[in-house]
């Protein structure tokens, strides 16, 4: 019938608003914003952990209870990564203004119909896959893989636990997804580059800033970064992204904290 609408599907497409090419200029005027963005935080969180450096004055010789060098330590991370994912987000959304398609674009933090649900379904295929590659890696390469969650591992067991834990399983996700999944997929879609070209550039820039890990877990932060732009492209938003990063970090938590410590010692 003339004029009728149909119903909506139960993912929608992303929103179409910038869907016309985007410039070289705006392509590369994205990955160095990102790079920017990124020595900003890092700055802004290692100011934040001097300022941890200089309260406590952990190298002043006095008696100190056992485990307070561990807490000192997992204290000053958990300050280091709230700061550097407070300044992520400001500076993301400071620069989201700077192109075509407006801030609101690529932090769609909406949920169309039906992602939210499906949300949950994403979850679950991403911790099934990743439990399926740790296992691989652990019986190729047991070291690689607890020496990646082994730090993390021994500061989940100090008295701020709970600081990292919030990290991980809120601020990480939030912020990480709006950089990544958000401003720069969301500019690279639209380039010349493609969506499957922009999806593997952002999951291989977002795999370097956890350089600290293993060749195994770098590559396996990658294999993440491209289900989460699947993921950002199936469900119109941030949202499910953000939901499947934090049930994934949440999932790696709950491991190291029920797993016994002996289970976790390299060797």
């Amino acid at each position: 019938m003339t004029g009728q609408t149909s119903p909506p599907s139960a993912l929608q497409p992303l929103p179409h608003a910038p869907e016309q090419g985007r410039s070289w200029l705006e392509t590369i005027g994205v990955l160095g914003l990102v790079i920017a963005i990124l020595a900003a935080a890092t700055g802004v969180g290692s100011l934040a952990a001097g300022v941890v450096d200089w309260h406590v004055a952990i190298d002043t010789p006095q008696a100190r209870p056992a485990g307070a060098l561990e807490t000192f330590q997992a204290l000053r991370l958990a300050v280091f990564l709230a700061a550097f994912q407070l300044a992520t987000l400001v500076l993301t959304s400071v620069a989201a203004r700077l192109f075509r398609g407006g801030r609101v674009t690529f932090l769609a933090l909406s949920a169309p119909g039906g992602a939210l649900a499906a949300s949950f379904t994403f979850s679950a295929v991403l911790i099934v896959g990743a439990a399926i590659y740790a296992g691989a890696v652990l019986s190729f390469d047991r070291n690689a893989l607890l020496g990646d969650v082994r730090l993390l591992a021994d500061m989940l067991r100090t008295d701020v636990w709970w600081m990292i834990a919030l990290a991980a399983v809120v601020g990480a996700p939030i912020a990480e997804e709006v950089l990544f999944r958000g401003l720069m997929y969301g500019v690279l879609r639209t380039s010349p580059f493609g969506k499957v070209a922009a999806a593997a550039i952002t999951a291989i820039v977002w795999a370097s800033v956890h350089a600290q890990y293993s060749l195994y877990g770098i590559f396996g932060i990658a294999l993440i970064g491209l289900y989460l732009a699947w993921v950002r492209e199936k469900t119109g938003g941030l949202l499910a992204p953000i939901i499947c990063h934090a049930a994934y970090n949440a999932s790696v938590l709950a491991v190291m904290m029920l797993v016994p410590e002996r289970l976790t010692q390299m060797g």
